[in-house]
């Protein structure tokens, strides 16, 4: 897919590609000009970026996560903090720095996240963290990350269903600290090297 699907808001569609001069370089730059009833289209690429969004929606949207890849050497190249709508769908967001850092990091965010892939975390390869963290995280790959695929904690309370969670190094889907009460449903966790599945104390 190259060209941007109808933007169900009503708004304008941003277009982020490296190779046109006329579109955006990244896909922060078109976010920091993005509406609230925009949405931001990349097209296939490998983007060194970060997105970082706090206290506003978002509405990221890309050609497949198997031609769009967004990748960060200092921090995790997805950071949600305070989302309070929107949704994610079509990119591989992968970490290749050395420190302690996540693929996609959702802290007390409610948004939809589908379709994408998050992958090389030196921690978890996805994040969802915070007692106001409802996500929706659906039919993403969470794949070959350091510690455990999905980690959920800190009170959140995401809707987690049909995603993969194959070859991270701890386990595929992790819930830890009382008030955390994820929706677990037809979630496939295989090849992770310790448990599928871990439900701590609480």
């Amino acid at each position: 897919m190259t060209d941007p699907p109808p933007n169900p808001l009503g708004g304008k569609t941003l277009i982020v590609d490296a190779n046109d001069g006329d579109s955006y370089p990244r896909p922060s730059a078109a976010l920091l000009d993005a509406g609230e009833h925009d949405q931001v289209f990349v097209r296939p690429g490998i983007y060194e970026d970060k997105v970082f969004i706090t206290g506003r929606p978002i509405h990221l949207v890309g050609a497949d996560r198997d031609k769009v890849q967004i990748f960060s050497r200092r921090g995790g190249p997805l950071y949600l903090q305070q989302v309070p709508s929107g949704h994610i769908s079509g990119i591989t967001f992968r970490y290749v720095g050395s420190d302690q850092n996540s693929a996609m990091n959702l802290l007390d965010s409610t948004c939809v996240v589908t379709q994408c892939r998050a992958i090389e975390g030196i921690l978890s390869g996805v994040v969802i963290y915070g007692p106001q963290s409802r996500p929706t995280f659906v039919e993403n790959e969470v794949c070959g990350n350091r510690e455990s695929g999905i980690f959920v904690f800190a009170g959140a309370q995401p809707r987690i269903a049909d995603n993969l969670c194959r070859g991270n190094h701890h386990f595929g889907i992790a819930v830890r600290d009382p008030g955390s009460h994820p929706e677990l449903v037809r979630n496939q966790c295989r090849e992770n090297m310790l448990s599928g599945i871990l439900l701590f104390h609480h």
